[in-house]
């Protein structure tokens, strides 16, 4: 794989094929915690990024906070990261993951995490030093629904982010790569393929 990210400008021209890749690889059994979900997105843009660019996951950013306490002492962890190593290591790029395991979209049930999410990406946005660093930030939403398509969902998590430098990617299992709704007998072998990929059973 040739390293063709060669610019914050090209990465960011890149992210909107991450949607795909990343239902390929759940639809193939590798993602069943956000943590998978991390590692994907971190293979698909570190075999195709020069060494001038370093993915972290989970970093801490001190003195900031989403609460309305002093932010002194306090820090906040994004779920991945994207530095320049040309621009003194200044975070460029960042991403917030959510793997919803709920069989309904967020605006269906109780997301208090996932407002969490969205408080901690408008505070960095919003962070006087990071935003002078910042391209852009993320919010990689996955789940599984038949009432809200992708298009509604990122456009409801958009009104939430409500910044310019924060972009919503939501990719929904039971749609193909071309907004088409599988049928339920597809959707229900794929749930019975996918169900509890992360727990393994080996005594007792």
């Amino acid at each position: 794989m040739s390293e063709d990210l060669t610019s914050i400008r090209l990465i960011k021209a890149f992210l909107p094929q991450l949607p795909n890749l990343l239902r390929e690889e759940w639809l193939d059994g590798r993602i069943s915690t956000e943590m998978d979900m991390s590692h994907c997105i971190y293979y698909h843009l570190r075999r195709r990024m020069p060494d001038r660019f370093t993915i972290l996951s989970n970093v801490t950013l001190s003195g900031i906070t989403i609460s309305k306490q002093s932010a002194s002492g306090s820090f906040l962890m994004p779920d991945l990261i994207i530095i320049d190593n040309d621009r003194n290591e200044s975070i460029r790029i960042l991403f917030e993951l959510k793997l919803d395991n709920h069989s309904s979209a967020f605006p269906e049930h109780i997301h208090a995490p996932i407002d969490a999410d969205f408080r901690k990406l408008k505070k960095f946005a919003a962070n006087p030093v990071l935003s002078k660093q910042l391209a852009c930030g993320f919010f990689v939403y996955l789940y599984k629904c038949s009432k809200w398509s992708e298009r509604e969902i990122t456009a409801k998590i958009m009104e939430k982010l409500d910044h310019t430098k924060l972009k919503a990617i939501a990719v929904n299992r039971y749609q193909d790569k071309n907004g088409k709704y599988v049928d339920d007998l597809e959707r229900r072998d794929t749930d019975r393929m996918l169900r509890n990929r992360n727990r393994f059973k080996v005594g007792g």
